[in-house]
């Protein structure tokens, strides 16, 4: 949920005007939110068995 207030938030650490900087942050909490996922479901996965 906080992440997708993080991508509709109109304030941001880098904003994305600034060329190229501020798309690769996004992208970067993007792909930060899903590993995390994924190590949850890996935890739970083990958890599971």
């Amino acid at each position: 949920m906080i992440v997708v207030l993080y991508f509709v938030n109109p304030i941001d650490a880098l904003p994305d005007g600034i060329p190229s900087l501020g798309i690769t942050n996004d992208a970067d909490v993007f792909a930060l939110i899903i590993n995390q996922i994924r190590v949850e479901l890996d935890r739970y996965k083990e958890w599971k068995r």
